[in-house]
């Protein structure tokens, strides 16, 4: 050491660097802003199911609760022989729209659960 000063200097070029960062910056802003739209649309497709369920739910089950009810005034007002086929086949009926009431209370609770 002779007393002498040393200085060095040293230069990287990290534009290519910066270039690729930015490029992906870029890239994620754009993702992020296609997964905002993309979670939008869900949404109102969601609402949408969710409106259509609750309305189709009512308009089925409107006519299940006529034939339960026209069927059992059927009974009321005509002599139906208890076994015979009459009674077999307003039973029958009553099941069938009870069972399909049942579907429809599924159903209405599916839709609920999936949005």
């Amino acid at each position: 050491m002779d007393g002498s000063i040393l200085i060095m200097e040293m230069a990287i070029d990290i534009t290519s660097e910066q270039k690729a960062k930015n490029d992906l910056e870029h890239v994620l802003a754009e993702q992020e802003e296609h997964i905002k739209q993309r979670t939008l649309e869900l949404e109102r497709s969601n609402n949408a199911l969710k409106e259509f369920s609750t309305f189709a739910a009512h308009d089925l089950k409107e006519p299940l609760r006529k034939i339960l009810v026209f069927s059992g005034r059927i009974q009321e007002v005509i002599d139906v022989e208890p076994g015979g086929i009459a009674q077999q086949y307003l039973d029958g009926m009553g099941r069938s729209a009870e069972r399909m009431n049942s579907l429809i209370d599924d159903l209405l609770k599916l839709s609920q659960v999936a949005s």
